[in-house]
């Protein structure tokens, strides 16, 4: 028997372990004492059995969650009143702290004078409670959804009477809910009148447009699709129905304006353009490359401002940034380069931005007009800003009609605008008594003449202006308007402002003869080269040294010039005359060149050319002046070669004279030591051992000055040679890092060339390290021909001038370069410290003289 009892208790063990849950067994307490847990408690609680039997480690009662155990306390209580199980659903807390909820069902199986005692099952429903609540979270979401869907839904039964409506549906067909309620859809939708919900699904799968009717009876336009929900015993079907009505006439209004605006796009002469919200380009402008030329890869971003007239850029550059950054309104004019022609063109520019409703910009929409001919017809004419019919008083064109006998039939608004002139004092021929008494005749017998012969009218003549309160030099025209029978209508005329430009046409007069006086007066050598007409004026000046005899009226006068420079000389002037008339911003061009005189021989001269551009940059007119520096060039020569002979003496007597003498000091010094020594005198001799060292380094440093005062080097060391010997010493002198490097020789530099090189050379070194103070010097040398380059680079401060210095020394080393033709160039480096730069020709400066 007690097996068999054995043999139950494993089996109701092993049951209550398959259990999804914990039984058990416990008192009536405050604490939910446990007589017994299964093995589900572990799962559940995160407690094993043990630890909550007996509370040991703690009781049930702390097991369930702290907001629920009054709860669960007061049912309980309740069920054990009523005689009746007990079923609870709360929240545990596992040993974990994860909250869960469960269901307990339990009751009371024995209550005695020890206390009443309980046994149940508790079961985990976390999962069930979770997808209670989604459900509920998924309905409410659903019914909100309906009620504020701006579109109508509908459900429908098979037989196509309405089951149930939105809000939307009843204030988009105007019924209230209650009337839709059961009525036919087709009351609604025509189409339902003779489609079946399934036929409508089976014909028209997708959504269509259709047509709506609402309780007015009004028509509107509807966008329809329906979906088939089946149900257990039946289908019900769902419909959404949505009011396209504004959306059908915004997309006609849509189309139209596309309409419009592409006719526009085509019927304009405008480039029009779209930017992004920083005002680069961020997508392809084909209208901007179709008008310039300049394709996507260059003109993305802000590259499209390389199309600017160069004087432009910048202002335009700076004035489309500040209305990017102001988010305003953009209007500008300037010169943009046009491919159709090769040539910049007057441009108008207006563009704007289009806000997001956050305020930032979506992106910016702009035109780009050709004002080119108007521009010049403005410019040409001096007329006004204002056009057609505009009323400014200041306006410098005046438009006006009269009737066909002269006399002003209605108001001249523009005519009033200029002479302040009323109606009443202007009409008929009134207007006459604004004209200046010396012009008047002139003018009415121009007038009388073109009214009886019928042909166009001119005149020119002063008319009183309002604006300045006196009279103004003004150009009329006006022409007769037939009509069908071929007699006159009216007659069209305009009077155009034109003071300014006849008092500037008689300050030119006056200016021009002030000029041509000055230009044959002047004892300079003058010249002004017309390349337009290709002509060219020399001064009496010019003609007796350097053409004279030659007719000016040669077929090209820059031929003529080029021809004349020296043959040395003429690939290196041409070039640099060809880059300064190209640059559009060049006004002023000077160097040195040899040119051939009147007489023949060549002379050294200092050019200074200046040229005149028209409006797109490229010259038109070429003025000049020829300053003759031979003789000024022979002096500088002498002063360099007598420096050079001063130099050299001084370095000798410093080494044959100075050098010795120290030299004999320095042997006295050793030998009073010695005698010191000798004496017993240790801190006598000492000192004078002292007085030997400094005489040995003075005597030393002497020595270098006068090596480089009176550099010797044999002449068939050349130049490469030369340089090596200077740097050499310059390392032991200055004790800093000198690097030489040189390429092919090349042909051979004269003796005079190289002494001139050197001091050049010696002359940016010492720069260099006590202006500079440099640490490292760089040389390279590098001939192509008879050409050489000589660049020294150092890594000191640079220069406190940029790019030319007035300095003594870059004076000297120019000097220096004219004698053998050669051309310096200073500048700093952009990573630290100068650069010299020495250009120059083995040829000699003679070789070619005539």
């Amino acid at each position: 028997m007690a097996e068999e009892n054995i043999t139950e208790d494993k089996r109701l063990r092993n049951m209550l372990h398959n259990l999804p849950g914990m039984a058990y067994r416990c008192s009536n307490d405050s604490n939910w004492t446990m007589d017994f847990v299964s093995e589900g408690c572990l799962e559940l609680t995160g407690y094993r059995p043990e630890e909550l039997i007996h509370n040991k480690e703690l009781s049930f009662e702390e097991v369930i969650h702290f907001d629920d155990r009054e709860k669960v306390r007061k049912e309980v209580e309740a069920a054990i009143e009523q005689k009746r199980v007990f079923e609870l659903t709360y929240r545990l807390r596992t040993k974990g702290g994860v909250s869960k909820w469960v269901w307990e069902q339990g009751r009371l199986i024995n209550s005695n004078e020890d206390g009443q005692t309980l046994e149940g099952f508790i079961t985990d429903i976390t999962p069930q409670k979770q997808a209670e609540k989604a459900l509920m979270e998924s309905r409410n979401r659903n019914e909100m959804i309906l009620k504020k869907a701006l579109s109508s839904i509908i459900t429908i039964d098979a037989d196509g009477l309405i089951e149930s409506t939105n809000t939307s549906a009843e204030s988009t067909f105007g019924y209230p809910a209650d009337e839709l309620n059961g009525i036919p859809i087709g009351k609604l939708l025509p189409v339902f009148r003779k489609y079946t919900p399934a036929e409508y699904i089976s014909g028209f799968p997708d959504s269509r447009e259709d047509i709506g009717i609402k309780k007015d009876s009004t028509e509107f336009a509807v966008d329809v699709s329906i979906g088939e929900v089946p149900l257990e015993l039946r289908s019900v079907y769902t419909l959404i129905i949505r009011d396209i009505s504004v959306t059908k006439k915004n997309e006609s209004r849509l189309r139209h304006s596309e309409e419009k605006y592409r006719s526009l796009l085509e019927a304009t002469s405008a480039t029009v353009w779209t930017t992004g919200p920083d005002g680069g380009f961020d997508e392809y402008q084909e209208s901007w490359e179709e008008y310039t030329g300049q394709p996507w890869e260059e003109h993305r971003g802000w590259g499209w401002a390389k199309m600017f007239f160069p004087a432009d850029t910048e202002r335009l550059k700076q004035e489309w940034a500040e209305a990017v950054q102001k988010k305003e309104k953009f209007v500008t004019y300037g010169r943009v380069f046009c491919a159709a022609t090769e040539e910049y063109h007057y441009f108008e520019v207006r563009a704007v931005p289009i806000i997001r409703e956050d305020g930032s910009v979506r992106e910016w929409i702009g035109a780009t007009i050709d004002i080119h001919e108007r521009r010049l017809a403005e410019e040409k004419l001096k007329e006004s800003e204002e056009r057609y019919r505009s009323v400014v008083k200041a306006s410098s064109s005046v438009v006006w009609i009269t009737g066909p006998d002269g006399g002003a039939v209605s108001p001249q608004d523009s005519w009033e605008a200029y002479t302040g002139q009323p109606f009443e004092e202007h009409q008929g021929w009134g207007w006459a008594k604004m004209i200046h008494p010396d012009d008047f005749e002139v003018i009415e017998n121009a007038w009388l003449d073109a009214i009886r012969d019928i042909k166009p009218f001119t005149s020119l003549g002063r008319i009183f202006s309002a604006a300045t309160g006196d009279y103004r030099y003004v150009e009329s025209q006006a022409v007769p308007v037939p009509n069908d029978d071929g007699s006159i209508r009216e007659w069209v005329g305009t009077s155009t402002d034109i003071h300014e430009r006849r008092l500037a046409e008689e300050k030119l007069k006056e200016s021009e003869k002030r000029y041509a006086l000055a230009f044959e007066a002047s004892h300079d050598c003058l010249w002004d080269m017309d390349l337009i007409n290709r002509k060219v004026e020399f001064n009496d000046a010019f003609k007796k040294q350097f053409a004279d005899g030659v007719d000016p009226n040669f077929e090209d006068p820059l031929v003529w010039w080029s021809d004349r420079v020296h043959p040395a000389d003429s690939e290196k002037i041409l070039g640099q005359y060809r880059a300064a008339s190209l640059d559009p911003a060049k006004r002023l061009w000077k160097c040195e060149y040899r040119f051939r005189t009147a007489n023949g021989p060549f002379a050294t001269v200092r050019a200074c050319t200046l040229f005149e551009r028209d409006d797109n940059g490229k010259p038109v007119r070429v003025i000049g002046t020829l300053e003759d520096i031979s003789k000024r060039r022979e002096i500088e020569n002498a002063i360099l070669c007598g420096s050079e002979d001063n130099y050299r003496r001084i370095g000798h007597d410093i080494h044959d004279d100075f050098c010795q003498q120290l030299f004999g000091i320095g042997c006295q010094a050793h030998s009073l030591q010695k005698k010191f020594r000798d004496a017993g005198l240790s801190k006598e001799a000492d000192n004078v051992a002292v007085i030997e060292e400094m005489t040995r380094q003075l005597n030393q440093r002497a020595r270098d000055m006068a090596r480089g005062l009176a550099p010797f080097f044999p002449e068939s060391e050349g130049l490469i040679g030369s340089l090596e010997q200077q740097f050499r010493w310059m390392q032991s002198v200055y004790n800093i890092q000198c690097d030489f490097q040189h390429g092919d020789p090349g042909p051979e530099c004269h003796g005079d060339t190289v002494m001139q090189l050197y001091r050049i050379s010696q002359e940016a070194i010492k720069n260099a390290i006590h202006h500079g103070k440099a640490t490292k010097i760089s040389v390279d040398l590098s001939s192509e021909g008879h050409n050489w380059t000589l660049t020294i680079r150092d890594n000191g401060t640079g220069l406190a001038k940029y790019p030319e210095s007035d300095g003594m020394g870059m004076q000297t080393m120019k000097f220096r370069a004219n004698t053998f033709g050669a051309t310096i160039k200073m500048e700093n480096r952009k990573s630290g410290g100068a650069k010299l730069t020495c250009v120059f020709s083995t040829d000699s400066p003679d070789d070619e003289q005539e």
